[in-house]
Order: structure tokens, then sequence, then C-alpha cells
């Protein structure tokens, strides 16, 4: 059996014939073969280094190893600064933007 690394995996899907199934654009197809390699190749859990918790790592970042609970948390963080700043359709109930401690 082949080690499943990226370069490896990302090889193989390129290599399938996805006609007439689904067409998937090559961000796409890299974005699976990383997971994929991640999956096949994680001999155990990881630590998040957003959270601390052992998880398996979805992915690597500039910031280090993020797992997806935390990224999802980022990104909704960020989405609502961003209606804040621009005047997008904000929920009235709970208009307040949560910022992480020691980033400003």
């Amino acid at each position: 059996m082949i080690k499943p690394s990226l370069a490896n995996v990302k090889h193989l899907l390129h290599m399938l014939d996805w006609s007439g199934h689904v067409e998937l654009p090559d961000t796409d197809l890299h974005w699976l073969a990383e997971q994929l390699s991640a999956r096949l190749s994680a001999s155990s859990l990881e630590t998040c280094d957003s959270c601390g918790r052992a998880m398996t790592v979805v992915v690597t970042t500039k910031l280090g190893n993020m797992c997806n609970e935390c990224l999802e948390e980022a990104t909704d963080t960020a989405d609502s600064i961003k209606d804040v700043l621009t005047g997008g359709d904000v929920d009235a109930r709970n208009p307040t933007v949560s910022v992480a401690r020691g980033h400003l």
C-alpha cells in the first residue's frame, strides 16, 4: 500500500475518472486530498493549538493546527465583526461582538 501523503492522495484523485458522476474543481480536489491524507495518516489524536483539546486536527493554518470547531468559531466571530462594521444584518437581540483576549 502506498503512503497516504498529500501528493500521493492528490495524484490518485486526479487519476480517477470523474466523468458522469461529479465535477470537482482543482481547489476542491486539493481540499479532499488534504482531508483524506490527514485521516489516513493520523495515528492518534493531535492537540488543537487554539483550544488545547486532543482531537483530530482538521487544518494546519499559519496560526497553527486548528480543529474544525475553532475554525468555525473564528469564522463566525469574523463574520459578526464584519456585519457590525459594515452595517450588515445584525441580530437586534444580541448585537454584541466578542473579541478574543489579547488581540486588541
